[in-house]
């Protein structure tokens, strides 16, 4: 559609009105002809539509047989723009220049859009396919489609299917992805439950499997607590998955240490912009000098498009927060909540799943650093997979 608004500028089109007599008829004579109207409308009085500035002339001989008057509201196109700038000889050479450049862009490769992934990063199809000869600027007849969807198959794990598919300026890679594994695949797999952490066993459930433990005891990390190896009366051993939960008590300890002289970045309130084009991969600075001092720097993209295709063209704006250090002193109150506030986040974080019975706070200042270090009693799901091998000694 892109390519036809184009020809059609360059050939010239008006935008034309018949109205009296038999309008269906006029159209059905401009078909029978093979001229084309595009965009035929039936308004109040008449019918409007467009048709190329050569065909409009074939249209005078329609207008008796139909009884019909014509007449042309509007004028668009090359011809039109130089018939008004006929004597601007370097706005028409421009012009020819463009096309011509156009001519010669239109046998590169404009946009490459990725479809069909989710969890493959389209980035990181893009540069596989950038890394074999697929990019931006590249001549259309030099990719060899067969060849880079191999390679796309080998680098992307992911993948388990590609074609690649050209289609004049614009490349289309559509892929298919590989089925995720459930997390219930090893389920037929014999294994043990062993402890993930130091502690003291205060709650057991076997599902599975023959415990090794009992509540009260002390585990180490590592230790085994529920085995997925099971003798039977008859001397018969057997590998199964064992399976259950282990409940522990375990002690674990937080240390977060605060200066009392900080040195932070603010921004000053000074703002500079810098802007590069990007054509083809090429990349052409819109800017003189350079960016001196602390700054901050912020980018922002723009993107050239035409009814949804991206074209080659990518202007890159780099925001640059002119900073300056900020010195200050905490008090000894500050920097604690300060560690207070830090610790609270690590909780957050690293304790999601266990339940904390205690808190045992120590603050300590050495020099001009407040230490806080919490050692934290806690009930958590200690015991974790482990798979047995068929020549496992145990």
């Amino acid at each position: 559609m892109f390519i036809i608004r184009i020809w059609r500028f360059i050939i010239g089109y008006v935008r034309f009105k018949c109205t009296g007599g038999f309008g269906e008829r006029f159209l059905n004579l401009c078909a029978h002809s093979h001229i084309q109207v595009w965009e035929a409308k039936r308004g109040g009085d008449g019918i409007t539509g467009y048709v190329a500035v050569k065909n409009y002339r074939k249209l005078v001989k329609f207008r008796k047989k139909a009884g019909v008057r014509l007449k042309i509201e509007q004028k668009y196109g090359l011809p039109f723009i130089l018939r008004r700038y006929r004597l601007r000889f370097g706005l028409l050479l421009g012009i020819i220049l463009f096309f011509g450049i156009l001519n010669v862009l239109s046998l590169s490769i404009w946009s490459i859009e990725v479809v069909g992934n989710e969890r493959a990063e389209s980035e990181n199809i893009l540069a596989v396919l950038e890394k074999y000869g697929l990019k931006q600027g590249v001549r259309s007849e030099t990719v060899d489609a067969e060849a880079l969807r191999l390679q796309l198959l080998l680098d992307v794990p992911e993948l388990s299917w590609a074609a690649i598919n050209i289609e004049g300026c614009f490349a289309t890679v559509e892929v298919t992805e590989t089925l995720e594994v459930p997390d219930s695949a090893e389920t037929d797999v014999p294994g043990n439950l062993k402890a993930a952490s130091d502690g003291r066993i205060i709650k057991m459930e076997v599902l599975e499997g023959e415990p090794q433990v009992k509540v009260g005891e002390a585990v180490l990390k590592g230790d085994l607590l529920i085995s997925g190896t099971v003798e039977h009366q008859n001397e018969i051993t057997v590998l199964k998955r064992a399976s259950g939960s282990v409940i522990a008590e375990t002690v674990s300890e937080r240390r977060v240490e605060i200066p009392l002289e900080q040195l932070e970045m603010r921004r000053t309130g000074k703002v500079t912009k810098k802007r590069v084009a990007s054509v083809f991969g090429f990349h052409i600075p819109l800017y003189l000098g350079s960016t001196k001092g602390l700054y901050e720097k912020e980018t922002e993209y723009w993107d050239f498009t035409i009814e949804g295709v991206t074209l080659p063209l990518r202007v890159t704006t780099g925001v640059f927060y002119e900073q300056e250090e900020y010195r200050y002193r905490l008090s000894t109150a500050q920097a604690v909540q300060r560690a207070r506030n830090e610790l609270q986040k690590i909780e957050h974080e690293e304790f999601v799943k266990k339940i904390i019975q205690k808190r045992e706070e120590t603050i300590e200042k050495k020099g001009d650093v407040v230490i806080i270090t919490i050692k934290y009693l806690c009930e958590e799901e200690i015991a974790v997979q482990e798979n047995i091998l068929i020549n496992d000694s145990e």
